[in-house]
C-alpha cells in the first residue's frame, strides 16, 4: 500500500504526487517538477472530528430536516405527477393533505421539543383541518365534515389527550400505562363506530368496536390487577422468572 508521507492518504502505485496535500512521492520525490495544487478540503457540516459522535442537538436537527425534506419530496412528487398528467390538481390533493397532517404530528414536534403542549395543540388542530380539507376536496361545500368529521376529531382528541394526561399523572408507572392505552383505544373505537353509524344509517349497531372492547378491556383490567396487587409488593422480574 502506497501512503502519502505527509497526510497518510492511500495513493495508487503510479501516483507521483498526493492529490490531497500536493506532496511529491515515489522515486521522483526529490526532483523538481510542476507545482501541484491540492484539492480543497471540504469541512463536514456535522461531526468535524470524523468520529461519528453527534450531539443530541445535531441528531435532532438531522432528524427533523430529513423528515421534513422527505415528506416535502413525496408531496411535491404527487402534485407534479398529477399536474403533468391531468393539467390540474385532482387526486394528488388527498396525499398532499395527508402528508401535511403527518408532518404536523411527527415533524413539527421536533421543532418545538421543549413545548409538548404546543405540539399537541398543533396535532389537534391539524386533525380538524385535515378532515375539513378532505371534505372540501370532495366538493365545493361541506357535506360530511360538520355532521361526522368534526365530532370524530373531537372524540379522538378528547380520549387521546385524556389518555396522555392519565399516563402523565399516574403516580406509579408500570403495566397500568399499557392498560390506560388499551382503555383509550377502546373508547376511540367505540366513538368512531357510534358516530359513523349515526351518520350513515341513522341508527347505531356497535359491531367491530364491541369486539375490540371485549378483547382489550379484560386485558386492561388484568394488567391493572397485576400492577396493583403484585407490582407494588414484589419484583415482576422474579414473578415472571425473567
Amino acid at each position: 500500500m502506497n501512503l502519502c508521507p505527509n497526510c497518510g492518504v492511500d495513493l495508487g502505485d503510479e501516483a507521483r504526487a498526493c492529490p490531497l496535500c500536493g506532496v511529491r512521492v515515489g522515486p521522483d520525490a526529490d526532483k523538481p517538477g510542476p507545482v501541484i495544487h491540492p484539492l480543497p478540503r471540504m469541512e463536514p457540516l456535522f461531526d468535524p472530528d470524523g468520529k461519528g459522535n453527534f450531539s443530541p442537538r445535531e441528531k435532532l436537527f438531522i432528524t427533523r430536516e430529513v423528515i421534513t425534506v422527505c415528506l416535502a419530496i413525496a408531496a411535491g412528487s404527487a402534485a407534479a405527477i398529477n399536474y403533468l398528467v391531468s393539467g390540474h390538481l385532482t387526486w394528488s390533493l388527498y396525499p398532499v393533505a395527508s402528508i401535511a397532517f403527518v408532518w404536523l404530528c411527527v415533524g413539527f414536534p421536533l421543532y418545538v421539543p421543549k413545548r409538548p403542549g404546543l405540539a399537541l395543540t398543533a396535532a389537534a388542530l391539524g386533525l380538524v383541518g385535515f378532515l375539513g380539507a378532505l371534505d372540501l376536496i370532495d366538493g365545493p361545500e361541506y357535506t360530511w365534515f360538520m355532521a361526522l368529521g368534526l365530532p370524530l376529531a373531537l372524540c379522538i382528541e378528547v380520549f387521546g389527550i385524556g389518555t396522555v394526561l392519565a399516563v402523565i399523572k399516574a403516580r406509579r408507572k408500570g403495566l397500568n400505562i399499557v392498560s390506560l392505552i388499551l382503555f383509550g383505544v377502546t373508547a376511540i373505537c367505540l366513538s368512531i363506530e357510534y358516530l359513523t353509524d349515526r351518520f350513515l344509517r341513522g341508527e347505531v349497531h356497535l359491531q367491530w368496536s364491541s369486539m375490540v372492547a371485549f378483547a382489550l378491556v379484560p386485558v386492561g383490567i388484568f394488567l391493572v390487577y397485576i400492577h396493583l396487587r403484585i407490582a407494588t409488593t414484589t419484583s415482576l422480574r422474579k414473578f415472571f422468572h425473567v
